[in-house]
């Protein structure tokens, strides 16, 4: 099988949508979910193109 290619926030964005509260990472022993993580990388996202980036 494949992975199409697509961008790897778009992977973020389908894990979100289809296991939004499953643990995306750990971090300094916190469970941080697939739909914070993507709810940070559009905060960070958006932030950038605030600052013209």
């Amino acid at each position: 099988m494949t992975t199409p290619d697509i961008p790897l926030h778009e992977h973020l964005r389908r894990f979100a949508r289809s296991r939004p509260d499953k643990p995306a990472y750990l971090w300094y022993g916190q469970a941080i979910s697939y739909a914070e993580l993507d709810a940070a990388s559009d905060a960070f996202a958006a932030r950038l193109a605030s600052l013209g980036v």
